[in-house]
C-alpha cells in the first residue's frame, strides 16, 4: 500500500507491507522507502535476502490504571503546556525523545528529515492535532522534560516521553510518568499504553517500574 502523507512528507515514494511477498509490487509502483513490520522474532533472514535491515523493536506496554494507589496518581513538579506553538526548548526535547527511532536509526535516512519529522510531532502536539496534553516540568522557565498524553483505540495514549540530557538522574522519567497516568484517570481512562523502541532500554525499565507489562513486540525493517 503507498502512503500519501509518508510520500510527501519524505519527498519519495513511500509504501507500508502486510507480507514481504508484496514487496515487488511496490517496488514496480517506484517505492523507494517501504515499511515491513511483524511480530516474528525470526524474519530476520527473509528481510536480510529483499535487502532490508532491521531499524526497530516496536514494543507496546499496557497497564490497567485502576491498579494505581490512588497516592500515586499526583502531578508533582509537572504543569500543563498551555501555548499552542511549540517552543524552541520543547522542539530540542522531541529530537531527543527520537533518538531511537526507526527514522534515526535508518542509515539511509535525511538527518534533516528525522528532525523535521519530530519537530512536526510536536508542534502537532502543543496544536492538539496529534495529542490531548502536552504535560511538562520546567527549570528556570524552560521546559526541561516532557510527556504528550492522547488517546488510541480508547487506551489513554502515552506519546512523546524526553528529559533534557542534563537533567536527567533527577526522577523526572518517573515524574511524567505518574502525571501522565494522573492525567488519565482524570479523563476517564481505565488503561494507559506507550510504545517504545526495544533498544530503548531505560525507557522500557521505566515503564515496567511504573507498573506497565509488554504486551506486544514488532520487528520493523
Amino acid at each position: 500500500m503507498m502512503l500519501d502523507w509518508d510520500s510527501q512528507f519524505f519527498g519519495f515514494p513511500v509504501a507500508k507491507i502486510s507480507a514481504i511477498l508484496e514487496l515487488d509490487r511496490v517496488r514496480q509502483q517506484g517505492a523507494r522507502l517501504v515499511y515491513w513490520s511483524t511480530p516474528d522474532a525470526n524474519s530476520q533472514t527473509v528481510a536480510a535476502a529483499t535487502g532490508g535491515i532491521l531499524v526497530d523493536k516496536k514494543v507496546t506496554y499496557q497497564m490497567d490504571l485502576r491498579t494505581i494507589p490512588p497516592e500515586q496518581l499526583q502531578f508533582g513538579p509537572v504543569t500543563e503546556y498551555t501555548d499552542p506553538t511549540a517552543s524552541a526548548d520543547l522542539i530540542d526535547l522531541s529530537i531527543q525523545a527520537g533518538l531511537y527511532s526507526r527514522f534515526k536509526v535508518d542509515p539511509k535516512m535525511d538527518p534533516k528529515k528525522f528532525e523535521e519529522l519530530y519537530t512536526l510531532w510536536m508542534q502537532k502536539s502543543c496544536s492538539h492535532e496529534l495529542a490531548k496534553a502536552v504535560l511538562v516540568i520546567r527549570e528556570h522557565d524552560k521546559c526541561v522534560a516532557v510527556v504528550t498524553v492522547g488517546e488510541k483505540n480508547g487506551h489513554g495514549d502515552i506519546g512523546l516521553v524526553a528529559v533534557d540530557a542534563s537533567q536527567r538522574g533527577k526522577g523526572y522519567g518517573m515524574a511524567l510518568i505518574r502525571a501522565a497516568q494522573a492525567w488519565f484517570v482524570q479523563h476517564g481512562y481505565t488503561t494507559s499504553q506507550v510504545v517504545t523502541q526495544g533498544d530503548n532500554i531505560a525507557a522500557s525499565k521505566l515503564y515496567e517500574k511504573c507498573g506497565y507489562h509488554e504486551a506486544s513486540r514488532e520487528y520493523f525493517y
